[in-house]
């Protein structure tokens, strides 16, 4: 009684469940700025680091809570900052796809990319 398609023709269904993929999530005190160059020999934010391999940006948030800025890159690394003190210049936000392993549902920078906030 159901109908399933025919030669080279489908039926085709849309989902209407929304689907939630990884964001920058907001954070109380700051805001989103974009996603940043960062060079590992001139941190475009040197005040302060973590690396934590449970990394996530609400975490970074906090440890950098004194600062102006802060940012998260390849995934486990953490700066901030009250200035950019070396060049950097915004990148493509596809370029900071590195999920925070503490959170898979946040952006954690890239390889040379910082998610700035």
């Amino acid at each position: 009684t159901e109908t399933c398609g025919a030669g080279s023709r489908m039926n085709l269904f849309k989902s209407t469940t929304v689907q939630t993929g990884p964001s920058n999530p907001s954070i109380a005190g700051y805001s989103y700025l974009s996603c940043h160059t960062d060079d590992v020999g001139n941190r475009a934010l040197d005040a302060q680091y973590l690396f934590d391999n449970s990394m996530t940006v609400e975490k970074c948030a906090a440890f950098c809570a004194n600062y102006t800025y802060f940012g998260t890159e390849y995934g486990t690394e953490c700066y901030c900052g009250d200035s950019f003190v070396n060049p950097t210049s915004v990148a493509s936000e596809g370029d900071c796809s590195f999920l925070c392993p503490g959170n898979s549902d946040e952006f954690c920078g890239a390889g040379d990319r910082l998610s700035v906030y």
